[in-house]
């Protein structure tokens, strides 16, 4: 309709699969909203859910439903849908028995008391409803058994791997009270199940919902506890989210039973025998991923700032660190991390013992440095696999040297430093008029002017600056790395750098050495 409004009823009779559900009918009833939206929710489980009336009192059980993504997820809303509840079943909602589920949670409760105690016979029929943030809604009907016996019931339990980095911004390792079993596309994933059960003459076997395509059963393992494996390698076309639920029964399948009388005096018994017990529903939620690139965490220096972005400025001699991590969020996929390009004469690239994926840049620009200003990029790629694609990221630092201001080292006295610019201590004494005499300390990390800044003129050139500021071309572009350009003749003008600043240092001579005169 022209409300883009769309809902589809589904009515199946259908017998369920499985050891303990030979023969039993069950009617299924689902309205879906078709509503052509990414958070529409899908209400994922066993079309029968079996309580233990051991006991008595209220229990508890959840309807687990999902929304394509985590904020649909987190936004999902639950309710019963009693007032369809009579037109489906041709009787009223039992508020006795059933109370009500979570709005919030999808925890439905119930009070078995009266199977305990005689009144109760059938199972029960409930019709939930589960609507998303937009509006969109999911409702199904499905059958409770309430499991009456003296028997214990089995316990169920998952392994499954678990992430150690937050899926796709997930920081839980469950939803909606599912577990959250992280894999990846082309990497086999194992889980197992393990059911246990306090009779020990009992076995202990295993119903599931449908499984994914491809997935394997490894058979059970030993009787009582027992357990059984089920691997999965993804295919590329099945990342997503899949929703297996399984339950464990006890008893064994193979070895005849006593007379059955089904509670509900038509059908058949489930479980099959008075004294088996089924376990209730165990849901979880295999997140499939893309196998992606690599990814870098964020830059830590020793500049504060530099973390990848913009410009970092440092200056001549000082020590600049910074620590390159690449992550992948599979974390069976090894991830290299080497340099990518050309790097700057003099650094290192410093591996980190026992990490492949976190390397530590080093560089100390020495006095010929000043105006250098490039990228320094990295490349982190991910292990190859037959049949995939080699994965890559690449990070890139865009470094400047300042010019004209040199990074005083441990012990360095303003003469050394001079010593290094061909010059003596007493110009570079003038050139800092903030230093109170020239034989004064100086401290690691103090900053001290080895030039001034000169703005080019269009008509300048290399003969008339020399001249000027009584130095040669070579010091010149020494202390200028960006000025470098050996097709200019000593008298063709700078017309291409006019108006940039160029580093001078009046009176100096590159090689110069006080007191040789």
């Amino acid at each position: 309709d022209t409300a883009g409004v769309y809902t589809a009823n589904l009515t199946l009779c259908c017998k369920v699969g499985g050891h303990q559900n030979s023969n039993n009918g069950i009617k299924l009833m689902s309205r879906v909203d078709l509503i052509n939206n990414n958070e529409s929710p899908r209400i994922q489980m066993l079309p029968k859910i079996t309580v233990d009336a051991t006991g008595g009192g209220m229990k508890t059980f959840l309807v687990p439903a999902v929304a394509p993504t985590y904020v649909g997820r987190s936004n999902l809303r639950w309710r019963a849908v009693n007032e369809l509840w009579t037109e489906l079943f041709s009787t009223a909602p039992n508020a006795t028995i059933f109370s009500d589920v979570d709005m919030t949670t999808g925890v439905a409760t119930m009070d078995v008391s009266c199977y305990v105690t005689g009144p109760c016979s059938r199972d029960l029929n409930l019709l939930i409803e589960v609507y998303g943030i937009d509006g969109s809604t999911a409702m199904a009907d499905f059958v409770v058994t309430v499991q009456q016996g003296t028997g214990a019931t089995p316990v169920l339990t998952l392994i499954a791997p678990q992430s150690p980095h937050p899926l796709n911004g997930e920081t839980a390792t469950t939803v909606r009270g599912m577990r959250v079993v992280p894999a990846f596309e082309g990497y086999q994933v194992a889980m197992s199940v393990r059911g246990s059960d306090t009779d020990s003459q009992q076995s202990v076997f295993f119903i599931y919902s449908t499984l994914p395509d491809n997935a394997v059963k490894g058979g059970i393992f030993e009787t009582n506890p027992s357990s059984e494996q089920i691997t999965w390698t993804p295919s590329s076309a099945q990342v997503g989210e899949h929703y297996i639920c399984v339950q464990a029964v006890d008893g064994n399948p193979n070895v005849a039973c006593g007379t059955c009388t089904p509670l509900d005096g038509e059908g058949s018994c489930d479980p099959p025998c008075p004294d088996h017990h089924r376990s209730g529903p165990l849901c979880f939620n295999i997140n499939v991923q893309s196998n992606g690139a690599p990814t870098f965490e964020p830059v830590v220096s020793t500049r504060p700032g530099c973390s990848g972005e913009g410009v970092c400025s440092i200056e001549m001699n000082f020590m600049f660190q910074a620590t390159i991590k690449a992550v992948d969020a599979n974390w069976d996929d090894a991830v290299t991390l080497m340099a990518s390009g050309t790097h700057p004469t003099g650094s290192q690239l410093v591996a980190v013992p026992g990490e492949t994926s976190t390397r530590v840049f080093t560089w100390q620009p020495g006095p010929s440095f000043g105006g250098w200003e490039k990228d320094v990029c990295f490349e982190a790629v991910d292990s190859p696999v037959a049949g995939r694609a080699v994965q890559n990221a690449s990070l890139c630092i865009t470094l400047r040297v300042e010019k004209c201001v040199w990074n005083v080292g441990s012990g360095q006295s303003l003469a050394a430093i001079a010593q290094i610019f061909g010059t003596n201590y007493v110009q570079m004494w003038a050139l800092n008029p903030t230093l109170v005499s020239p034989d004064g300390m100086l401290g690691a990390g103090d900053l001290v002017n080895v030039g001034h800044l000169y703005r080019v003129r269009s008509t300048d050139n290399y003969r008339y600056l020399s001249v000027q500021f009584q130095t040669t071309r070579a010091t010149l572009e020494w202390l200028n790395y960006d000025f470098t350009d050996s097709t200019l003749g000593d008298k063709d003008p700078l017309t291409a750098l006019a108006g940039q600043e160029m580093c001078i240092l009046p009176h100096s001579c590159i090689g110069y050495v006080p007191g040789t005169e």
